[in-house]
């Protein structure tokens, strides 16, 4: 695998001082290619925890929990963060789950995962940028795939316009 999806992270027991979730560290290079313009001075140095609890408006938070960053705050949808399955899996590659969804619909399998491994073992991920976890996404991509692929196996995939 490239770089980024060969990267471990540890979980924090730094919780976000919102929904107190353990945030995940993350980069200030992530930050401040995804915090909108003018947000992006209150960065500052301090070292960053994305927070992935879904139903929390905060999506980073810094160790000394006095800066916050909101949804409102980037300028991408935060895929945890939403429920529309419009919004990216894979910023990378601008994959999402009604993509998956209409490919299941129409073949019964998803080569989704399989694209990200060959575009990611070509160097051309840059998941620390794009993907506001920072993270790489090919466990949540395989994750959709495997609840939506036995679906199809029924019949039981919702139509995709019906996302």
């Amino acid at each position: 695998m490239g770089p980024c999806c060969g990267t471990e992270f540890e979980e924090s027991r730094v919780v976000c001082p919102c929904c107190g979730s353990g945030g995940m560290p993350v980069g200030a290079r992530t930050l401040s290619h995804l915090v909108v313009e003018n947000r992006r001075g209150d960065i500052g140095s301090g070292s960053y925890r994305f927070c992935p609890a879904p139903a929390c408006p905060v999506v980073y938070y810094d160790n000394e929990q006095t800066r916050s960053f909101y949804k409102e705050d980037l300028a991408v949808k935060v895929s945890e963060k939403e429920s529309d399955p419009a919004v990216p899996l894979c910023y990378c590659f601008n994959i999402s789950e009604k993509d998956v969804r209409v490919e299941v619909f129409e073949t019964g399998q998803s080569t989704a995962s399989k694209r990200i491994r060959a575009e990611v073992k070509a160097g051309r991920c840059a998941c620390e940028i794009k993907n506001p976890s920072g993270r790489c996404c090919l466990k949540k991509v395989e994750r959709v795939e495997q609840r939506l692929i036995p679906g199809a196996r029924t019949k039981s995939v919702p139509k995709p316009d019906s996302v």
